[in-house]
C-alpha cells in the first residue's frame, strides 16, 4: 500500500491528467457505458445515489434523471466545475463535492447505491476506498462499478501509459486492474455477494488506425503526455498504442478499423455482508 506521500503524489498526477485536454471529449466517449451502468443499477426515485470519481457527470446526470437524490464526488476541481456547469445546463439537481474516494464526505450508512464508471479504480489506496464504500452504504445498499481487466485494450494501454508518465521508472503506483480481480474484490468486500458481468464494447469505426488516433486527440491522458514528453518519446508512445489498437480491433481489407474493448461490471450487494 502506498504511504501518505506516495498516495498524494499519485493524486496530484491524476488531478494534472484530468485538468488536461478535453475532458468532455472523454465523457462523450464513455457516456454509453455510463448509461448502461445506471440501467443495470436501476436507481429509483428518491433513492440516495453516490457517484464516485464522477468526472463531468455521465452517471450522476443519468441517475438524477431517474429521480434519484444524487451526490457526485471527484478528486479533480476542474472536473467538478465542469460537472456543476453541466448539471445546470441539463436541468438536473446534483450535489457536487471535491473529495477523494478514500475519504468520502458522506455520513455512515446513508447511501442506497454507490456507482462508479471507471473512476474508483484510480483510488491511490483501493482497499481503503472499498472500506469507504461499505461505510457509507445502508445495510440494504449496493455498489456497481466498471473496471478494465488487465488483458483488455485499456488494461494493456495503461501499462504503456505508465511507462511514459512523469516520474515513471518502477512498478505502477496503483494497480487499477485489482478492481477486475474477483479474489481481490472478495477480500475487500468480505462476506458481500459479488456478481461480475463481462462486456465487449465496440466504438465507432474509423477509416484507418491513424484516423482512430486522430479521433483520440484531446483525451486528457494523451494531452498530458503530449505536454510532458519529448517529441521523439511521444512519437514512440503513439506507435506503441497504435500497434496495440490493431490487436483490439476488427480490421477490414480496406484498412477500416472497428475498435473494441472488454470491460467488467462489478455488482457488490452489501446486504449479504458479514455482521
Amino acid at each position: 500500500m502506498l504511504d501518505d506521500v506516495a498516495a498524494e503524489r499519485w493524486r496530484d498526477e491524476q488531478r494534472a491528467v484530468y485538468s488536461s485536454g478535453d475532458t468532455e471529449h472523454l465523457a462523450r466517449q464513455q457516456e454509453s457505458l455510463a448509461l448502461a451502468l445506471v440501467e443495470a443499477a436501476g436507481p429509483r426515485p428518491r433513492q440516495k445515489v453516490l457517484d464516485v470519481g464522477a468526472g463531468t457527470g455521465n452517471v450522476a446526470v443519468a441517475a438524477a434523471r431517474r429521480g434519484a437524490v444524487v451526490t457526485a464526488v471527484d478528486i479533480t476541481p476542474h472536473q467538478v466545475r465542469l460537472g456543476v456547469e453541466r448539471s445546470t445546463t441539463e436541468g438536473v439537481e446534483i450535489e457536487w463535492r471535491i473529495a477523494d474516494a478514500e475519504a468520502l464526505p458522506i455520513p455512515d450508512k446513508t447511501i442506497d447505491l454507490v456507482l462508479s464508471n471507471f473512476g474508483i479504480v484510480y483510488a491511490a489506496r483501493p482497499s481503503r476506498a472499498a472500506t469507504e464504500i461499505i461505510r457509507v452504504l445502508k445495510p440494504t445498499g449496493r455498489a456497481l462499478f466498471t473496471a478494465y481487466p488487465a488483458d483488455s485494450f485499456n488494461g494493456e494501454v495503461l501499462r504503456i501509459v505508465e511507462r511514459y508518465m512523469p516520474g515513471a521508472g518502477g512498478a505502477p503506483a496503483v494497480d487499477e486492474y485489482a478492481w477486475a480481480d474477483p479474489p481481490t474484490l472478495q477480500r475487500w468486500f468480505a462476506g458481500c455477494r459479488i456478481e461480475i458481468t463481462e462486456h465487449v464494447h465496440y466504438v465507432d469505426p474509423q477509416p484507418s488506425v491513424e484516423a482512430w488516433w486522430e479521433a483520440m486527440r484531446g483525451v486528457p491522458i494523451l494531452e498530458r503526455l503530449r505536454a510532458t514528453l519529448s517529441e521523439q518519446d511521444f512519437r514512440t508512445f503513439r506507435e506503441n498504442v497504435i500497434a496495440l489498437r490493431v490487436r483490439y480491433a476488427d480490421v477490414a481489407a480496406d484498412g477500416t478499423v472497428k475498435p473494441f474493448n472488454r470491460y467488467l461490471t462489478c455488482h457488490v450487494d452489501v446486504s449479504h455482508a458479514e455482521p
